[in-house]
């Protein structure tokens, strides 16, 4: 924007896809945007409803005796989440929207003893840790570029609900909510891409 004026260029709508990997998995490089992420980050598939970005915030008002406005605010809590309906009902899916589980393909190679099947079951016990998880948001960038989200360290906190209707599609609501990950590491990052890399 200069002198007051509006781009169109800077207008921006649309989804995109996400990725998910291993708390722990290296980060593509920020340069890197023309490319899905490499292997461990796996993709999620189609989503529906698109792919909300939110920051949660409160703030704690400061107050005293002398002044009778408000003298400041403090950010107390901070809480940056992705929220979207995986469309592809996969059991990869599945045990991802519950932070993990034993996902058992074995059986789902043709050769197998007893091929054609793959189970997911869930963790047991309150003292088990959940698999935190990195996601990443591809979507786009002013210009019609990518800007890419990335989680560094995410739960989905959601309620896994899935319907199974005569005219509905069924689909895995989520909410993959950001956490803190050390005093030097962001809980979050946004990458725009400002040019198309050459040659691509």
């Amino acid at each position: 924007m200069a002198n007051g004026q509006g781009n169109v260029e800077n207008l921006i709508q649309g989804t995109g896809y996400m990725y998910w990997a291993p708390v722990g998995t290296t980060e593509p490089s920020d340069g890197d945007l023309h490319d899905p992420p490499p292997s461990p980050w796996q993709g999620l598939g189609f989503t529906q409803e698109g792919v909300t970005l939110s920051i949660e915030h409160e703030w704690e008002e400061l107050e005293v005796d002398q002044v009778m406005d408000v003298p400041g605010h403090r950010l107390t809590k901070r809480i940056p989440k992705i929220e979207t309906s995986l469309a592809e009902a996969t059991l990869e899916n599945f045990k991802i929207a519950q932070n993990g589980g034993t996902l058992d393909d074995s059986n789902e190679s043709p050769g197998a003893s007893e091929s054609g099947y793959k189970t997911f079951e869930p963790t047991s016990g309150l003292v088990n840790v959940p698999e935190y998880g990195m996601l990443i948001f591809d979507g786009i960038a002013p210009g019609g570029l990518v800007r890419r989200v990335l989680l560094r360290r995410t739960l989905q906190i959601g309620d896994l609900e899935v319907a199974y209707t005569k005219d509905g599609q069924a689909v895995f609501a989520t909410e993959f909510v950001a956490h803190h990950v050390s005093a030097s590491v962001r809980p979050y990052k946004i990458i725009d891409q400002i040019a198309a890399p050459t040659g691509v």
